[in-house]
């Protein structure tokens, strides 16, 4: 698709995300359609056809008539790494993997985290395992609330105290505000961070996301925590962090979508091993400890929408954490892990654990 091709479609979909009701209630997903549709080197393509593609957006994201695309499919035609830039910047060489499919019919962890916390970029699917789930759990988007702010609390921690300048945060999920970068570059301009996704959508938003200095570098993959060898072989690893220095591996609300056959321990134990003394892990996992009905119902829900969901309890989460020293107040439950002034909530109201731990 030509340059001139790619502007009459992207002015073809915001001109009908801004006619059309139904389809203005997805107007971030039309938003990365457009920005993967901007001149950019001549290796990409639809595959479909942009006019079907926009009368499936008219007709409110392609849950109308099963005969409709019910997926989005963007092909490179070539994969080329880039040189690592001098400056900072946004780095979405990540995106250069083929085929990239976007499925609306199967529910994704990402996308039900998405609904949960208000955002726009879930499907029909998503939604209906969301809601279930929250009928065993009705404080889920408390919960999931909760991980955010577990999560910007200890990478506030790791830049501030630790001096920590590069982070590994595999799951990230749909960009939302608080990102990893967002709040280490709050603190230390100069912080790269890679982000790691299994599920297409997240790669989609690259584009969005921009460092918040010139200083700092975030780049992108789409690759499976169940695969840590090809996450830690990926180009963008090299061109992104220094394996020489320390970092932080961020492994937040990502733990319980491992099953016991996937061998977390071995997974965790393999990228630990490839960081350097003084990195440090950030980790969280689910539990049944505090309310183990509701947590029994929970994994059922998402199992049943085809979302491995593995609530662990305090003993089998604490071996994630073996070879590294704990640092205080240890593994706890995440709203007890240096909460902010004037937090009084009981710590049990939140069904997760989470800890930091350093290399030694």
């Amino acid at each position: 698709m030509n340059a001139t091709a790619r502007s009459v479609t992207v002015r073809k979909i915001m001109s009908s995300c801004a006619t059309n009701r139904r389809a203005s209630r997805i107007p971030s997903l039309a938003a990365w359609v457009a920005a993967f549709l901007e001149p950019q080197p001549d290796d990409l393509l639809l595959a479909t056809s942009p006019s079907r593609w926009l009368n499936e957006l008219e007709f409110g994201m392609m849950t109308a008539r099963h005969s409709m695309i019910r997926a989005l499919r963007i092909q490179r035609l070539s994969i080329k790494e880039d040189s690592m830039p001098e400056t900072g910047g946004s780095d979405d060489g990540g995106t250069r993997q083929a085929p990239v499919e976007i499925n609306t019919n199967v529910a994704q962890s990402a996308r039900v985290y998405d609904y949960w916390l208000g955002g726009k970029d879930n499907f029909p699917a998503d939604q209906v395992v969301a809601e279930a789930i929250a009928e065993q759990v009705p404080t889920i988007r408390t919960q999931v609330r909760e991980q955010r702010a577990f999560l910007r609390r200890t990478v506030q921690y790791l830049t501030r105290e630790a001096g920590i300048r590069q982070f590994l945060d595999i799951g990230t999920g749909i960009p939302s505000a608080g990102n990893v970068h967002n709040v280490a570059q709050e603190v230390a301009p100069e912080a790269r961070v890679l982000y790691v996704d299994n599920d297409p959508i997240v790669l989609a938003h690259a584009r969005a996301l921009r460092p918040g200095s010139p200083e700092g570098r975030v780049s992108y993959i789409q690759a499976d925590l169940r695969e840590p060898e090809a996450i830690l072989g990926h180009p963008a690893v090299a061109k992104t962090l220094d394996l020489t220095q320390p970092v932080g591996l961020v492994l937040i609300g990502i733990m319980h979508h491992l099953r016991d056959e996937d061998d977390p321990r071995r997974i965790l134990a393999t990228l630990v091993d490839a960081l350097v003394s003084g990195s440090y892990l950030v980790l969280s996992q689910t539990t049944p400890d505090f309310d183990p009905e509701a947590m029994r119902g929970l994994a059922a829900a998402s199992e049943q929408g085809g979302i491995a969901n593995v609530p662990r309890t305090f003993a089998d989460t604490e071996p994630f954490f073996t070879g590294l020293e704990l640092v205080e107040p240890g593994l706890v439950p995440i709203l007890a892990w240096r909460p902010d002034a004037g937090e009084t909530r009981d710590p049990r109201s939140v069904y997760v654990y989470g800890g930091v731990a350093r290399k030694p």
